[in-house]
């Protein structure tokens, strides 16, 4: 964390320095206003990333949360993917101002053909009961990314989730609450 006095020469570090590359991660850097000086401690709780379809890997989690995590983490041990759920916990996050950067780049992000949500409770990733759609007999064939498609027109602007239970042969698809 690099802290300027003045917001002029915040901005000129940003536009000459993002992007760059140190040990082998690239450089991102964001201005943060109103900073407290709290989100410097260290974050050991657990982030929860859901719905994570079959089509993703731990890897693909691991990249995009790598950023936010220690240099010190095991890139083997720090991302757990439970397939019956359909939620990654990740964990590792360097301070607590690195995992509200990561809540900001995940929330939203589509992947495997769902858009994630990261949340830091478990209790908060389930989808209100009236906004899932129940979608049985789904075959080996069918991916996220197809039920996506046929629901997407009906999403209106909201973060969409789709989990395919292979096991059970079902979906669900969920729209978020306003």
């Amino acid at each position: 964390l690099i802290s300027f006095h003045e917001r002029p020469l915040a901005l000129v570090a940003q536009s000459v320095f993002n992007g760059y590359s140190l040990a082998g991660k690239v450089i991102s850097i964001e201005l943060l206003d109103n900073f407290d000086a709290d989100a410097l401690r260290p974050y050991h709780d657990s982030a929860f990333v859901f719905p994570v379809s079959d089509v993703v890997s731990k890897s693909d989690i691991l990249d995009i949360f790598d950023p936010y995590l220690s240099l010190h983490v095991d890139p083997k041990t720090c991302v757990s993917v439970n397939r019956d759920t359909s939620i990654a916990t990740v964990h590792g996050f360097c301070t607590r101002m690195h995992a509200q950067l990561a809540d900001r780049h995940v929330n939203g992000l589509y992947m495997g053909g769902t858009e994630l949500m990261l949340r830091h409770r478990l209790s908060d990733l389930t989808l209100p009961k009236e906004s899932r759609v129940f979608v049985s007999n789904v075959g080996d064939d069918i991916v996220c990314t197809d039920l996506y498609e046929i629901f997407k027109e009906f999403k209106k602007g909201k973060p969409m989730q789709v989990v395919i239970k292979r096991a059970k042969r079902y979906a669900l698809v969920g729209y978020t609450a306003d």
